[in-house]
């Protein structure tokens, strides 16, 4: 988490931001809806309290559907624009079609080394 929200803070080295198959720029309101507002990572002994607490609660993290009812936000792939570049390399269909979508809010412009 602390590598992702370092990430968000600086749009303008990693501007683009993947949700599943849709690709946004990290400024988008939908991104932004879904980021937590700050981050602060406990230390000490709240730390060690939280993780026991987490250790030996009855939970379902786990599971496939945990990470969207949880944190949707560890589901976000916030890149810089030659890492987008790669993704979007690495998305393209036999014919040429891309596997992705472009969000129609932010309307992400992603050159491409066409």
């Amino acid at each position: 988490m602390r590598g992702l929200w370092r990430r968000y803070q600086a749009p303008e080295q990693n501007s683009f931001t993947v949700n599943g198959r849709n690709l946004h720029r990290t400024v988008c309101s939908y991104i932004r809806g879904v980021m937590p507002t700050e981050h602060a990572r406990l230390e000490g002994e709240a730390y060690d309290l939280a993780l026991q607490k987490w250790a030996h609660d009855d939970h379902d993290y786990n599971s496939m559907g945990a990470a969207r009812r949880y944190s949707a936000h560890l589901l976000l792939e916030i890149m810089t624009p030659g890492e987008t570049q790669e993704w979007i390399a690495s998305r393209a269909r036999p014919r040429g079609k891309p596997d992705y979508r472009l969000c129609k809010a932010c309307r992400p412009e992603v050159l491409t080394d066409s």
